[in-house]
């Protein structure tokens, strides 16, 4: 009675597992994440930063939206862009924007511009956003709507 594998037995076995990362790899490697999850980070990183500069400068900052030019721009108060911004994906539809629980889109009309402030300490204004992400193509009610909290203390935006 023989114990172990032949050499033919073991290569077959390293062809199979050959091919099947062949052909899994570079699958695996395209997945992107969705443009709403990414807007989440990179809102977070830009609110983060903004509430570093506060802290810094002992300076009011602003979060501007500007749904016109789907641009997020980071701004002192003394009306002095910084370098820092990010895109909003044309992917992404905002349909709501709270600040300290009142609308900033006022009778089903949206407007051009919107802003939150943070403190000379960091700590930001109460903020709520609504929006959905229109590149999921899952059926169900509520496929793609993000609903996300900006945490006042850590500058970090979170999904409800």
């Amino acid at each position: 009675m023989k114990k172990g594998f032949t050499v033919i037995e073991l290569a077959i076995v390293l062809l199979i597992i050959g091919i099947a990362l062949t052909v899994g790899i570079p699958r695996f490697g395209r997945i992107r994440p969705k443009p709403g999850e990414q807007f989440i980070v990179n809102l977070s990183a830009l609110t983060q930063e903004a509430s570093r500069q506060a802290q810094y400068q002992s300076k009011v900052q602003k979060v501007l939206f500007d749904f016109m030019t789907h641009k997020v721009e980071l701004w002192d108060i003394d009306g002095k862009k910084e370098k820092k911004f990010i895109i909003i994906p044309d992917a992404l539809d905002i349909k709501d924007f709270l600040i300290n629980q009142k609308s900033q889109f006022g009778a089903d009309v949206k407007k051009h511009t919107a802003y939150f402030l943070i403190n000379a300490q960091g700590i930001t204004q109460d903020v709520k956003i609504f929006f959905i992400d229109h590149s999921i193509q899952t059926r169900g009610p509520n496929a793609g709507s993000y609903e996300i909290v900006l945490n006042p203390i850590t500058a970090q935006f979170n999904r409800a």
